[in-house]
């Protein structure tokens, strides 16, 4: 019997709306559908992550934020409240209301959708005679978080944050990150006059997602010609020695070329061609063919050769492309919920402690 392979890889998916509010979800085929209709197994969907929502607490309805300041009461003559410093604590998922999926999943069964991208309509196949379709979360394979300050008044002094967070469980996406948050005098200001105002927090929440594809049936071919010297500057001037860094600085030098074609020898489309270039198969690809001229390994990981000759060399290599890929999704807060939630009550989520004049 086949398995499930993963959602097909490339940048066609079927745009569903589902929930309240709305939320247009992108909903991707697993590459081995027409295999598994035709063994009469459950076929399958991927529903992609939208934004990043504020948890709930354990055990309520409260969201998951909390922010304690220290002040001093103004003197006499004094304008206003003196803010000391204070913690931001709060937690973020990718999860989407529960309703969601099951409405993404009635929605393929009763063919209530928009018809699919050409290239993956083949994949849509269900039938009112087969098993129950599966719905489920495109793999998450990593979650880089970063969390910034972000200033609510022209005005404002630079914003000192101290962020560290909890990733457990984050590359699922029903995982939570836990933030602790460090603030300054400014920092603590500006965010508990948002609250107050009823405003979004400053605070700019970022997910960078390594989420899990499949190439299916396909099997492509990767052209590669790379300039050594003409990249060997281009990662000195970027100060690059990751792949994802050394691929985007190679590009931007035109110090990399590619063609991609399908099995037939066709180039490829400029659409799927654009999301493999965002994918981790061509930076990977590229760094293996250059580590050794232009790094050396250290216990830190990859550093530039500092003695490096222009060699005038051009390095060139043919690759096949096939079986689980991944690609790169940035999401940011959503930070809505906090809005409404601190105007209907403000109590649970702010606490300023007064330390006396």
């Amino acid at each position: 019997m086949p398995d499930p392979a993963g959602p097909l890889f490339g940048p066609d998916a079927l745009v569903l709306s589902s929930g309240a509010p709305t939320f247009d979800v992108r909903v991707f085929p697993d590459a081995r559908n027409a295999e598994l209709a035709a063994a009469e197994q459950p076929t399958r969907y991927y529903f992609q992550a939208v934004t990043v929502f504020l948890a709930h607490r354990d055990g309520g309805p409260e969201l998951d934020f909390s922010m304690n300041a220290l002040a001093k009461r103004p003197r006499p003559g004094a304008p206003a409240v003196e803010y000391l410093g204070g913690t931001c604590t709060f937690a973020t998922t990718l999860a989407l209301p529960e309703s969601v999926p099951t409405d993404v999943l009635d929605k393929i069964i009763r063919h209530d959708h928009p018809d699919p991208p050409a290239r993956i309509a083949h994949l849509f196949n269900y039938r009112p005679t087969a098993p129950t379709p599966d719905v489920v979360p495109v793999p998450i394979t990593r979650n880089t978080v970063s969390c910034t300050a972000a200033h609510t008044r022209a005005s404002s002094r630079d914003i000192t944050l101290t962020a560290q967070y909890s990733a457990a469980g984050s590359i699922e996406i029903h995982g939570h990150n836990t933030f602790l948050v460090s603030c300054d005098a400014a920092a603590t200001e500006e965010i508990v006059r948002s609250l107050r105002d009823a405003s979004a927090p400053p605070l700019s929440v970022t997910n960078t997602l390594i989420e899990q594809f499949d190439t299916g049936a396909a099997s492509l071919t990767i052209e590669l010609q790379i300039d050594l010297d003409r990249l060997y500057a281009a990662c000195i001037a970027d100060s690059s020695v990751v792949a994802a860094a050394v691929y985007r600085a190679g590009q931007a030098a035109n110090a990399i070329r590619h063609q991609i074609t399908d099995a037939a020898g066709h180039p490829i489309d400029a659409a799927l061609s654009e999301w493999l270039d965002h994918s981790d198969a061509l930076p990977a690809t590229v760094f293996g063919m250059v580590a050794g001229d232009l790094f050396d390994s250290g216990p830190n990981g990859p550093t530039l050769k500092t003695d490096r000759a222009p060699s005038g060399s051009m390095l060139r290599q043919s690759s096949r492309l096939c079986g689980q890929i991944s690609a790169q999704q940035t999401l940011t807060a959503e930070f809505d919920d906090l809005r409404a939630a601190v105007k209907h009550d403000i109590g649970p989520y702010l606490t300023v402690l007064d330390i006396g004049i």
